[in-house]
């Protein structure tokens, strides 16, 4: 579960300790402190193959994902993989890096 709180994010140990969710937390975290975020209560599918318990109108909370492989019918909301640049979910230092990039770039 993350919970984004009076533009904080939460989540539990056993969350953070998971591969790609750090990253996910630090993408949000920057995002509230860069844009602010509104209160939100969801859970986050790092499978390669996306959410697979089925579509589900329980009342249950949100579900976002980092794939879906059977396509955009496949539950869940899509969101970034945090595997970019060097910093895993840094926006910020994610920004620095493509524009120190582009100032090394030659024009074609």
């Amino acid at each position: 579960w993350v919970l984004v709180y009076a533009n904080r994010v939460y989540v539990e140990e056993r969350f953070w300790n998971r591969s790609k969710h750090p990253g996910h937390a630090t993408m949000l975290k920057d995002a509230a402190d860069l844009v602010g975020l509104p209160n939100a209560l969801y859970l986050l599918t790092t499978e390669t193959t996306g959410p697979n318990d089925g579509c589900s109108d329980n009342g249950g909370p949100l579900e976002l994902t980092i794939n879906k492989q059977l396509g955009y019918d496949q539950c869940g909301i899509l969101v970034p993989n945090t595997y970019f640049g060097d910093n895993h979910g840094n926006l910020t230092a994610w920004a620095k890096e493509n524009k120190d990039a582009r100032r090394g770039s030659v024009p074609f």
